[in-house]
């Protein structure tokens, strides 16, 4: 029972984080710059790819993403085969979705938009991974 509580909290806590990571990440302004910040990091790692993308799509991209976690979390009570590995997969781009602004900004040696929420993320995609992985479907029940 303490489990289903700790992977309850967990999922709320990876949608608010991702919500944060996401709000950080639209009101820096971020989107513009993914052409400059990939160029650098492709001169430096050349299979890294250069990305161009405008706010529009990336505004669109983050409520995508959020809306996903949000079903895939909802999707949890269902007896579904495949549910859990696309928990693991929502818990493993949580981890990288906060991992990589905190390596960008080592990195550069500043801030970098979508550090102060990826904390959060991390330790939110290492619960699910932790409480999930012990048990098959949770049980909600009190």
């Amino acid at each position: 029972m303490i489990k289903a509580k700790i992977f309850q909290f967990s999922i709320v806590g990876l949608i608010i984080f991702q919500i944060a990571q996401s709000m950080e990440l639209i009101m820096k302004h971020v989107a513009p710059f993914f052409q400059v910040i990939t160029t650098k990091v492709h001169h430096r790692i050349s299979i890294f790819p250069v990305i161009q993308m405008n706010e529009n799509v990336f505004m669109l991209l983050s409520l995508l993403i959020i809306v996903l976690i949000i079903v895939f979390g909802a999707l949890i009570f269902l007896d579904l085969k495949w549910i859990k590995t696309i928990i693991y997969v929502v818990a493993i781009y949580a981890i990288i979705a906060g991992a990589l602004p905190l390596v960008f900004a080592v990195y550069f040696k500043q801030y970098f938009p979508g550090c102060y929420s990826a904390a959060g993320l991390i330790i939110s995609g290492i619960l699910v991974l932790i409480t999930f992985s012990s048990f098959r479907r949770p049980e909600f029940q009190e």
